[in-house]
């Protein structure tokens, strides 16, 4: 349990710092950044699939990855920042890949400690009522400070039911979440 905590910290953390480029840098340099992320993160995949221990790339990854995302080093952090990627060359709009970007940051983070920690009402897959409800409410908190209420709770909704679909919940969210903004004109 401790270690999912962590993992969801660090999920937090690396959401928020994507937030924060897109805000100083733009969304076409988010892009660039996230593909050279992912360019660098292939070369230290194989280099610790060669055995080589980066020492705070080890330590890091050891935080980030599930037990079933082990055998592969850095799958975790490769699906995040892929789904950055896309996100990016998606949506082109600032406004909405940021509110995409609080979505997947807070809404997922928040969805998962509360489901684990207090989910008692088993829903579909390995989710609970009380963590979608905690990711809804969080990511409606959050997107309140930058949209209107409806915006605001209609796109945390959307994208924390993109959680239950069959894609993993790294690209649903925000790709869903990105989608429900342009809809609603949040994005304009």
């Amino acid at each position: 349990m401790k270690l999912e905590v962590e993992r969801q910290l660090f999920h937090l953390v690396m959401g928020t710092a994507f937030v924060l480029v897109v805000h100083f840098f733009g969304v076409q340099e988010t892009l660039y950044f996230s593909l050279a992320l992912l360019a660098l993160g292939t070369g230290v995949a194989w280099l610790l699939g060669k055995g080589v221990r980066l020492p705070f790339v080890y330590d890091a990854l050891r935080l980030a990855e599930r037990e079933h995302e082990k055998g592969i080093p850095g799958f975790g952090a490769f699906k995040f920042v892929s789904a950055v990627s896309l996100l990016t060359l998606l949506f082109q709009s600032e406004r909405v890949v940021l509110g995409a970007l609080l979505v997947l940051a807070y809404g997922d983070s928040f969805s998962t400690w509360v489901g684990k920690n207090f989910g008692r009402i088993k829903t579909a897959g390995n989710r609970t009522l009380e963590g979608t409800v905690a990711g809804v409410l969080s990511s409606f908190l959050i997107l309140g400070l930058f949209f209107e209420p409806f915006t605001a709770f209609a796109t945390a909704l959307a994208g924390m039911l993109a959680e239950y679909l069959p894609v993993d919940d790294n690209y649903s969210i925000p790709l869903v979440s990105a989608a429900a903004l342009t809809l609603l004109k949040g994005g304009a």
